[in-house]
């Protein structure tokens, strides 16, 4: 919790809140400070008891970890310098995967976002150059983290063309297409289905396809949807969608 806020002051109302929610036990004070206390010994073994700590010093009400070499510091700091591929090296799997209880916080949840915008960035970097190789794997491991981002999949499709995996590139568009419609009640938007009918004839490869303008589609039970429309689901869904349809 405190390396995530990368130096900055972290409130005790937030440590309460990120640990217990809306039901701190009675001795949650007397909690934190244990386990800042433990955190100073390991952090600083030589500090006398009681005296200043340089790396988790007590500011206001709260605390700020500043140990040298922080990697949540160092990749945001690389993200505001536009070094993506310097930045997704220090990425080695999701943030506090080993800690349950902070899995969903608001402050990983954006952590993760970062990530995905700046590999986002590199890999249209990366494809536009003409290395799509060097970020094939790591698209594909966005694109199966985010199976209903369209941005995401048209991204794939592209590196996969670009490598001359033509096959890959179909099967990725029809997987996505069914999702989409089973998950969404929607067809991959004009980007997404453009890629595939690029590399071949739309009409024999790919039945249904999309033509860049919106079209129509029947969802058993509940009416008639557009591509593009919002369906009632989560923003970046809808976002997804609207931003290629």
């Amino acid at each position: 919790m405190l390396a995530l806020n990368s130096g900055q002051p972290t409130s005790r109302a937030d440590i309460v809140e990120a640990l217990w929610r809306d039901q701190p036990p009675p001795s949650a004070s007397n909690v934190i400070q244990t386990y800042i206390r433990t955190l100073r010994r390991l952090l600083e073994p030589g500090r006398q008891a009681y005296g200043h700590s340089s790396y988790l010093p007590r500011i206001g009400d709260g605390y700020a970890l500043r140990v040298p070499d922080l990697d949540v510091l160092r990749f945001k700091q690389l993200l505001a310098s536009r070094h993506d591929a310097e930045a997704l090296r220090l990425w080695h799997g999701t943030p506090l995967a080993d800690v349950p209880a902070l899995a969903g916080h608001k402050k990983v949840l954006a952590l993760i976002e970062q990530r995905r915008a700046a590999l986002a960035r590199y890999g249209d970097l990366r494809i536009t150059a003409g290395a799509a190789h060097e970020v094939v794997t790591l698209l594909e491991d966005a694109a199966a983290d985010q199976p209903l981002d369209e941005a995401a999949l048209a991204r794939l499709i592209r590196a996969y063309q670009a490598v001359g995996r033509r096959a890959q590139a179909f099967r990725t568009y029809h997987t996505a297409r069914r999702k989409l419609a089973e998950e969404l009640g929607v067809d991959p938007g004009s980007r997404t289905g453009g890629r595939v009918r690029r590399t071949g004839d739309a009409r024999q490869t790919c039945p249904g396809a999309t033509t860049g303008g919106r079209r129509r589609l029947h969802r058993p039970g509940s009416g008639t949807v557009r591509t593009g429309q919002s369906t009632g689901r989560s923003r970046p869904h809808r976002s997804a969608v609207r931003h290629l349809g």
